[in-house]
């Protein structure tokens, strides 16, 4: 091997003139393998760094190469140990010179596509493109096809679910199921009937600001008021404050409108016996 200066004031070595193995230019930039480094440290081929303390056995390295086969650059550690990337502020991943993700380093926080956490939550995934393109593509491969499980869902510190989203294939539907065993219930009585669905206040409405041109539903607060009125607690309710909106989910209303129809038919059938009664008499 030998040591010498090419034109510019290059520093080379390598076995001879013609055979640079390494190169430092006049800036202080270092080409392994590359004879034109514009930055810092550059290397044509693959870099391998490895933990050789004990000897062979056991070392957790990391290889840095080109897999020419599937033309994809690959980052990867041997003999199934951990790939740990440590940074103080954040983690960021970007495809050209656009973010793709980020990981917070306090919050630990992604987005992905999005750049911004707007409520807090865990993640915020944004694309653009058509409207018929889904945000989230849950694609379920296993079993034996007759129903998939998406989703679950767990309060903090347990391991027993709270909900599930599932699909029935052998009844072709989509269900988000809470736990709702009967064996695990202490039953106090019956669902709230006409007594509550009579003070509802069903509404039709528009949301310029978003778009809504034909809505229907209910108003959050009027829907509160009608469970307050008979002193039950309004199930599917989030009451909102200066700076959250109320929000509301129609489903748990369903078992109070079973019992209003109950109650209508009970009510029915007695009508009916009645005026078969005073056809008979």
């Amino acid at each position: 091997a030998s040591v010498y200066n090419r034109d510019s004031g290059n520093l080379n070595l390598g076995s001879n003139d013609d055979n640079d193995a390494v190169v430092i230019n006049s800036s202080g930039d270092v080409g392994i393998g590359d004879t034109t480094p514009l930055t810092k440290l550059e290397v044509a081929g693959s870099i391998k760094a490895t933990n050789r303390s004990t000897g062979h056995t056991g070392e957790a390295g990391v290889t840095l190469s080109y897999n020419t086969s599937s033309n994809i650059a690959l980052l990867e550690t041997w003999q199934s140990k951990p790939l740990v990337i440590d940074t103080f502020n954040y983690q960021q991943f970007n495809i050209g010179n656009s973010e793709a993700m980020k990981i917070d380093g306090t919050t630990r926080n992604v987005t992905i596509g999005a750049g911004t956490i707007f409520e807090n939550e865990r993640l915020n995934i944004k694309k653009t493109g058509s409207n018929d393109d889904a945000v989230l593509a849950l694609d379920h491969d296993t079993g034996d096809a007759s129903f998939y499980r998406f989703v679950r869902f767990y309060k903090k510190n347990a391991n027993e679910s709270l909900g599930k989203i599932d699909y029935d294939a052998s009844g072709d539907s989509m269900t988000l199921a809470v736990e709702s065993d009967e064996r695990y219930k202490t039953i106090t009585g019956p669902a709230d009937g006409m007594n509550l669905i009579s003070k509802l206040n069903p509404i039709k409405y528009t949301r310029p600001d978003k778009g809504v041109t034909d809505g229907c539903g209910f108003g959050a607060q009027s829907y509160k008021q009608a469970f307050d009125d008979i002193g039950a607690y309004a199930r599917g309710l989030t009451v909102g404050s200066d700076t959250e909106k109320w929000m509301l989910d129609f489903a748990p209303l369903v078992p109070n409108l079973v019992k209003a129809l109950q109650e209508q038919q009970a009510l029915i059938d007695a009508l009916e016996a009645r005026i078969k009664a005073l056809e008979s008499e």
